[in-house]
């Protein structure tokens, strides 16, 4: 009886054993297999601010930059979906990896740590807005920048390294609306921004705001291109910009960028108002 006992209890012990090699087999051969990463057909999803006129929820087909990131996409037979939200949320949950991807922001090298960078989309014309009949007087931007005032900025932006290293005072606020409200009102002197977006936003201030004449300083500070951003956090983030890079080459090539530029957004202004 012992020694019937003694053979179950051996069978049954090498039966676990053999059990358990078949498992660290399987696990070992699908942790050595190669795979490929698939870009999800469902729900592409991106974040974005607005940043009118270039882009923004009520804008027709919400503006240039996203129409151009929408027919590239949907030229690799890609649909995308827009999320807005104030641009400093949509840095940071893109980052953690929330999205696919940014529509749109400007490179740095601190932001080039975290998110893969698109082919440029289309450049800004970045100029410092101001009061009529000030900062008439200096030569160049050096002299400029080492005089004195109050600059307004937005909350989370990439600023000029000259700007960010003038001896001007800097005050910081959540939006664009804000920061030109505050420069009619006098509240600060000089804001980085781009032309149209300057101009965009005047024109939308209360009347007794606009009654303030605002202007900018020439040459243009300089042209900041637009990128679509995909977080490095995201094992599909590399295909996703190669397969956004094809679309935007192609749409270039065949002319249908500059038809989208020219449908949705508007002509700048050349020079400064007087």
């Amino acid at each position: 009886m012992l020694s019937a006992v003694k053979r179950q209890v051996r069978f049954l012990t090498l039966l676990l054993l053999s059990t358990l090699f078949l498992l660290s087999s399987k696990i070992a051969n699908a942790n050595t297999e190669p795979h490929t990463t698939k870009v999800s057909a469902n729900r592409l999803i991106f974040a974005s601010s607005e940043y009118l006129p270039h882009y923004g929820t009520d804008l027709p087909k919400q503006g240039a930059v996203v129409e151009i990131v929408r027919r590239a996409f949907a030229l690799r037979q890609l649909q995308i979906e827009v999320a807005f939200m104030p641009f400093a949320r949509a840095l940071y949950d893109t980052q953690q990896g929330q999205f696919a991807g940014i529509i749109a922001i400007w490179h740095t090298e601190e932001r080039a740590e975290n998110f893969l960078y698109s082919d440029p989309i289309y450049a800004t014309q970045m100029v410092l807005f101001k009061r009529a009949g000030e900062f008439q007087y200096f030569n160049n931007l050096a002299d400029l920048l080492n005089s004195e005032g109050t600059l307004g900025l937005v909350t989370g932006y990439a600023q000029n390294t000259l700007l960010a290293n003038s001896r001007f005072n800097k005050v910081s606020v959540a939006t664009d609306e804000q920061i030109f409200s505050m420069l009619a009102l006098r509240r600060v002197d000089l804001v980085p921004a781009d032309l149209q977006n300057g101009l965009y936003l005047i024109s939308k201030l209360p009347a007794a705001q606009r009654q303030v004449q605002l202007d900018w300083i020439t040459p243009v500070l300089e042209h900041k291109p637009m990128h679509l951003a995909f977080p490095k956090n995201r094992p599909e983030s590399l295909l996703l910009q190669q397969e956004f890079n094809l679309g935007l080459q192609a749409l270039t090539a065949s002319g249908e960028l500059n038809q989208i530029l020219l449908e949705l957004l508007p002509e700048p202004a050349s020079s400064p108002l007087q």
